[in-house]
């Protein structure tokens, strides 16, 4: 970190008449997006018919400490939440939820992330699934593809300011820190294989992911 932007962070929470709240938030890669899965799906399959097929909404987010390092801009590895909900009834009404391990090299690029660098990924992903309902079922899931990004290197400073007015007045909040490693935005295509409680099916799912840099700061609450 620039140490002239950490004294006049320092600075400001020391003169300023509130009480600092320190913050830290770890390098974050997230994803939303969804597919289309194939094969068994329903609760109440019968092998004579043909396979069935469901929509998916898939969620996840987790830690991808390698962000946080310039030099390591070729590789990924990051753990996290992963979640698949079904808008139709499928699977599981509940929906199933659970932790990802995910790995990614990095095949191609163009560009610097001083600016801006596109970025072509091969990536593949292990998943331990369980329900989200009142069952207790366990499940895995597997899956592989490519990811296409748009990359930055972040460096820098900021500062937000809230305002909220009520019955009982008006409450200010800011917030002041620094930002640290890679920002971007990116598609990325998967193929996907399920396995929960012996039913298994297959998806092709495409996600929009967004990569969030490590940021650390104070929020600053007024003491009058």
């Amino acid at each position: 970190m620039n140490l002239r932007l950490a004294f006049v962070l320092a600075l400001t929470v020391t003169a300023s008449a509130c009480i600092p709240v320190p913050t830290v938030s770890p390098p974050l890669k997230a994803k939303l997006g969804g597919g289309l899965g194939v094969g068994d799906v329903t609760d109440e399959s019968d092998a004579s018919d043909p396979p069935n097929s469901t929509g998916i909404i898939n969620v996840s987010i987790g830690v991808h400490p390698l962000q946080y390092w310039e030099e390591t801009e070729n590789f990924d590895l990051g753990v996290g939440f992963v979640g698949d909900f079904y808008p139709v009834q499928s699977l599981n009404e509940a929906g199933l939820v659970g932790g990802y391990l995910e790995a990614g090299y990095v095949v191609w690029t163009k560009g610097s992330t001083e600016r801006s660098q596109g970025r072509l990924s091969i990536l593949a992903r292990t998943d331990l699934l369980t329900d989200a309902g009142v069952d207790t079922g366990t499940g895995f899931g597997l899956a592989a593809g490519l990811s296409l990004e748009l990359i930055s290197w972040q460096e820098s400073g900021f500062a937000s300011t809230s305002v909220e007015t009520s019955d009982q007045g008006t409450e200010v909040t800011s917030f002041v820190g620094v930002a640290y490693g890679e920002s971007g935005i990116g598609i990325e295509l998967t193929g996907n294989l399920r396995d929960f409680g012996g039913q298994r099916y297959t998806a092709l799912m495409a996600h929009i992911v967004f990569r969030i840099p490590t940021v650390a700061g104070f929020y600053l609450i007024p003491l009058f």
